[in-house]
């Protein structure tokens, strides 16, 4: 085995540990996404006044899932290594 070989594979065992936060934050919006969906649905569904500011239901719901996403990682990113 070449020296580079082995460099490598221990790049590929040292990365196989990392958090890949981009994979994270969106498997977590997609999560959160359906509960955001019903509760925004019943919100406006209460008639109370809302102003979309020109944003479609589909754009107020994602940027609410993915700040859910974001708010968890940041939390998480804290927590890392005082385990």
């Amino acid at each position: 085995m070449t020296m580079e070989s082995i460099q490598s594979m221990n790049r590929k065992m040292r990365d196989q540990h990392d958090i890949d936060w981009e994979q994270r934050r969106y498997e977590i919006a997609k999560e959160v996404m359906p509960w955001c969906c019903r509760s925004f649905r019943d919100f406006l569904l209460t008639g109370a006044d809302f102003d979309a500011g020109g944003k479609s239901f589909a754009e107020h719901v994602s940027a609410q899932a993915v700040g859910f996403a974001d708010a968890l990682i940041e939390r998480l990113k804290g927590k890392e290594g005082k385990e």
